[in-house]
């Protein structure tokens, strides 16, 4: 008798969002999945703020001080 049947579910992400903590992912089934930032130093670390340039690799803040 075989126990170890698998069954495949595909879901796929629908939608993400961030706080000032977390990713969170939500789900084509409705489940919503939270990721800590800490997990991704990159994502933790970017900046959000509008006058961001694509290019720039310092955080628009930063840049005024430099």
């Amino acid at each position: 008798m075989d126990t170890s049947a698998v069954r495949v579910i595909n879901v796929l992400a629908t939608n993400i969002r961030f706080d000032a903590d977390r990713m969170y992912v939500q789900l084509s089934d409705r489940r919503e999945i939270p990721i800590p930032l800490e997990w991704s130093p990159s994502l933790r670390n970017a900046c959000h703020c509008k006058e961001h340039k694509r290019r720039s690799n310092l955080c628009c803040k930063e840049a005024q001080d430099v």
